[in-house]
């Protein structure tokens, strides 16, 4: 399928792969004249070159032809209708992704970040309890303290559950708008094609959920995957091959550089930290992983601290009963043995006798 370029009309605003009634464009953007707006798209695009952000086209790269808005266009009610995207290569600078983010996306700086680990298959929660404990904990983390969510952005497993928590607890206020960053492999996102168009961006992308049911696939180790209507921005990783997963090489460094940088004022300033913590739901090997990561057991460097949310399944389940096993003494210790006894000359101790 070749992506379709914009079309004008005289009553028409252009989006890629067609046209949409402008009133449509003005509802989302009902505080923002057509003129300020053109000049942030102009903006955008401008920078972009500037910094020569660059995309893959294989084993090598080329200009961005995939950035701007997308417009989630069928996915029901109080879902998030435009959200700024961008497709990146994965050796992107994280100080101009940081500078894109904060002054040419205009969020505002996160005083928090929560980052969430966990399953990419569909899962349920055990009890409705837990689950509107999960909801109304990270919603009201996330208001409270001003933070970005950072996710893989997708309608699947845990970015799912992200995106559905901030659905339901934002409904029927405007006031509390939370930031819920997705960063996803370009590769692997079901189709990717509406989101492309030129050097001048798509203002905005049409991303139908009617488009996505031809991609219905057996495989579901290959299967692309739908990006999720609840997320506020995207980050579009690409590695020039469909690899899931591959998107955490960039999204670890562009954590740590807010994590390190996200608090100053100006450039002048001292490195002033931001806060992170990380969220583990669910999961397999690669929480486990990113769990023993975030707490420094690779490195000499101060941990992460790390939630587990007990009972939701799998990888959490496990550490969460390890930890319990052990008792608070000594509990990271003991967890990296367990699970990692290849990374510690010592085995791992036993459980204390029931």
């Amino acid at each position: 399928m070749e992506p379709q370029g914009p079309r004008l009309g005289n009553d028409n605003e252009a989006f890629c792969g067609g046209t949409i009634p402008k009133e449509s464009i003005e509802m989302n953007h009902t505080n923002t004249e057509p003129a300020s707006r053109q000049a942030m798209q102009n903006n955008i695009a401008q920078f972009i070159k500037k910094h020569r952000i660059k995309q893959r086209n294989g084993d090598n790269k080329e200009d961005v032809n995939s950035f701007g808005e997308i417009e989630f266009v069928g996915f029901g009610q109080f879902t998030n209708k435009i959200a700024p995207y961008i497709r990146v290569a994965e050796d992107t600078s994280v100080k101009k992704l940081w500078k894109l983010l904060v002054d040419k996306w205009k969020i505002p700086k996160p005083k928090f970040l929560i980052s969430v680990t966990g399953g990419a298959q569909d899962f349920f929660f055990k009890d409705d309890r837990l689950k509107i404990l999960f909801n109304k904990g990270l919603f009201k983390a996330a208001v409270n303290t001003g933070a970005w969510i950072i996710t893989g952005g997708t309608a699947t497993g845990v970015m799912k559950k992200v995106g559905e928590a901030i659905k339901e607890e934002s409904q029927g206020t405007t006031e509390n708008k939370v930031v819920a960053l997705g960063i996803a492999t370009w590769n692997t996102i079901a189709n990717k094609e509406a989101l492309i168009n030129s050097s001048d961006g798509c203002w905005p992308a049409k991303y139908a959920e009617s488009d996505l049911k031809c991609e219905d696939n057996d495989d579901n180790e290959n299967k692309p995957t739908k990006l999720d209507c609840n997320h506020t921005h995207f980050i579009l990783v690409d590695h020039g091959r469909q690899s899931y997963g591959a998107e955490i090489g960039l999204r670890t460094k562009l954590e740590q550089h807010i994590a390190k940088y996200g608090g100053r004022k100006r450039k002048t300033d001292d490195a002033t930290e931001v806060p992170v913590v990380v969220v583990a739901v669910e999961g397999g090997k690669g929480t486990i992983k990113t769990v023993y990561q975030s707490l420094g057991q690779n490195n000499a460097e101060e941990g992460i601290p790390v939630v587990i949310v007990n009972g939701s399944g799998r990888a959490a389940d496990i550490i969460a009963k390890a930890l319990r096993l052990r008792g608070n003494d000594e509990s990271e210790s003991y967890v990296s043995r367990l699970l990692f006894p290849s990374s510690s000359s010592s085995s791992p101790p036993p459980p204390p006798s029931s």
